[in-house]
């Protein structure tokens, strides 16, 4: 409840996106325990990036009152995640 995936299946790999305004902390769904946990700034939001050095599994933050994740099937490289990161663009109101 309060979360809306969004999953795209690009490459032959899944990438999970979901945002929330009513749940808060993490909201990914990944259970997972990684070896590294690491936070840093992406455009000023701080990111919170969970994987290994290079390579992610999972990318969550809060902007503006809304949470959100990105969880990879497949790792991808920190840079990646943060350019994925920098090209999003929330939706003011959300329908259906």
């Amino acid at each position: 409840p309060g979360i809306d995936p969004y999953v795209n299946k690009a490459g032959g790999a899944l990438i999970f996106y979901r945002t929330s305004t009513t749940l808060k902390g993490d909201i990914s769904d990944d259970h997972k325990i990684h070896k590294v946990i690491e936070t840093e700034s992406v455009d000023g939001t701080k990111v919170t990036f969970k994987g290994g050095k290079k390579m992610v599994y999972l990318a969550s933050w809060m902007k503006d009152g809304q949470n959100h994740s990105l969880e990879f099937q497949r790792p991808v490289a920190r840079d990646v995640a943060k350019a994925i990161i920098h090209n999003i663009v929330e939706e003011k109101s959300h329908t259906k």
